[in-house]
Order: C-alpha cells, then sequence, then structure tokens
C-alpha cells in the first residue's frame, strides 16, 4: 500500500497532539509538585 499525503497528514497530526498532550501532563505535573514543599527540589530540574 502506498502512502498518500492525507495519510502523512493524519499521522503528523496525530503525533503532534500526542506531543502537546505530553508537555500539557508534564506542566500539570509539575505544578501539582511545585506546590507540594516536600518534593519541590526533585522535580525543579525537568522544568528547563
Amino acid at each position: 500500500m502506498i502512502p498518500t499525503d492525507n495519510d502523512y497528514r493524519i499521522g503528523a497530526t496525530r503525533c503532534h497532539f500526542l506531543e502537546i498532550h505530553c508537555k500539557v501532563v508534564d506542566y500539570i505535573f509539575l505544578c501539582g509538585k511545585r506546590n507540594s514543599n516536600n518534593k519541590k527540589y526533585v522535580y525543579g530540574n525537568r522544568i528547563n
């Protein structure tokens, strides 16, 4: 089967969505940990 332009576009969109999803999850995760004093320094380096 020969992939069409549409197949590539769907694949790229899916990857892009997953990338954004991971960043959002990381951001929420980091914010949650940042508000917890005892875990703050453990996860601080993941921001950079």
